[in-house]
Parts: C-alpha cells; sequence; structure tokens
C-alpha cells in the first residue's frame, strides 16, 4: 500500500478509521471474556455442564480464527470498509443473539457467529488503518489499537460485577452479553461517514498533477487501492 492512498483520506478521516479500530479491538476483547465472567450464571440459567461451558467458549475462538482469514480473503474482493461492516453486523447480531440463548445448542451457535465477526473485526479493522494512517505512525497507532485490548478486558469485568450485583444471575449474565453487540450500531455509523471513492481532488493535491484525476474518477477505493 503506498502513501498515496493514505494521503486521499482527510485528517478527520484518518482519525475516524484510528477511533473505529480502537473501539472495535475493545469491544472485540469484550465479546471474548466476558463469559469468563459469567459461567456460574450461565450454567445455572441454562442447565449446562461444565464441559459444555468450555466447547462454548472454545469454538468461539476457533470461528474467531476463520473469521479473522474469511474476512480478510472478502476484503480483498469487496474492499476493507464493507467488509468491516459485514463483519459488525455478525458480531452485533452474536452477541445479541446469545444474549436470548435458551440452551446449549443455541449458544454455541450464537457464540461462533459472534466468533466469526470477532476475528473478521481484527483483520479488516487494523488492515483499513494501516492503508489509511500516516506510515511514520502506523507502529503507534497499531499499538494503540492493541492496548485497547485491555480496555475490553476492564469493562467486561466491570459490567459482570454490575449486573451480577444488581440482577437475578438469569438476567445479569443475558444483560451482561448483549452489551457486547449494543455500541455497534454507533459505530456502523461511523464508518459509514467514510467516503468509498478516491476523491481525484485529494488524490491530486498529494501527487501534485493532473494524470491520475481521469483514472481514478468514479472508482471505488478498494478497487484503486489493490
Amino acid at each position: 500500500m503506498s502513501d498515496i492512498a493514505a494521503m486521499t483520506y482527510t485528517k478527520n478521516e484518518r482519525r475516524l478509521v484510528a477511533w473505529s479500530a480502537i473501539f472495535g479491538f475493545g469491544l472485540d476483547f469484550y465479546n471474548l471474556i466476558i463469559f469468563s465472567f459469567l459461567f456460574g450464571a450461565v450454567l445455572s440459567s441454562l442447565h449446562i455442564t461444565l464441559p459444555q461451558a468450555g466447547i462454548v467458549v472454545s469454538m468461539t475462538l476457533a470461528s474467531s480464527v476463520v473469521g479473522g482469514i474469511l474476512i480478510g480473503w472478502l476484503g480483498d474482493k469487496i474492499g476493507r470498509k464493507n467488509a468491516l461492516l459485514g463483519t459488525l453486523f455478525l458480531l452485533a447480531a452474536g452477541a445479541i443473539l446469545s444474549a436470548l440463548a435458551w440452551n446449549f445448542t443455541s449458544l454455541l451457535i450464537f457464540r461462533i457467529i459472534a466468533g466469526i465477526g470477532v476475528g473478521g473485526e481484527w483483520g479488516a479493522g487494523i488492515v483499513l488503518l494501516n492503508e489509511v494512517w500516516d506510515n511514520r505512525r502506523r507502529g503507534l497507532g497499531s499499538s494503540v489499537v492493541q492496548a485497547s485490548a485491555a480496555g475490553g478486558v476492564a469493562l467486561a469485568s466491570i459490567v459482570a460485577a454490575y449486573s451480577l450485583t444488581h440482577y437475578s444471575p438469569d438476567t445479569a449474565w443475558r444483560i451482561s452479553v448483549a452489551v457486547g453487540g449494543l455500541p455497534l450500531p454507533a459505530h456502523t455509523t461511523e464508518l459509514l461517514a467514510l467516503p468509498d471513492e478516491i476523491r481525484p481532488d485529494l488524490l491530486q493535491q498529494a501527487i501534485g498533477g493532473e494524470a491520475l484525476k481521469p483514472a481514478v474518477n468514479g472508482r471505488c477505493r478498494a478497487e484503486a487501492l489493490r
């Protein structure tokens, strides 16, 4: 990826991508870790065994690997932004549906959906960040995104502790899990604010010439960046 592509985004758009990546990765870890604080409540509520709970957690992690590979490949085909929007939908759907689970099988299926979204969000988000961010600060940007994982873990512990203290176990774990999907509509709105196409005026300013203006006019950003 060249620096020209990064300069076709405005400063505000690059900041938006950075904050989206930070927020998204923190939320990824929230969704991955939240069940570790809720095992007792989930087991008693759904009448599942500890080995079954272990299967749910293991399959969530395994599906995140599949999601990372699948969404990474998809991002090369349809663009990072569109791939990232798809992962956010999966993550939100998986988290909210998990809160509505009624037995082991339903919980397992919904957590697999959430896991695919978690893995895909990290891959699509960090690649988009590195494509549009200033190459002199990409190391710092990636490090900050990685550090947001600690924020997600901290938030999960706070939400779980509060819910278990103020609600019945059945209600507490469902609220805590659903929280992992509720902020995503706002995150999606942020991503939709990003343009889909390269703007010839910004590209022209970046390279200091007219030659590429006809070539990029009307082409989607994802296609031009490949």
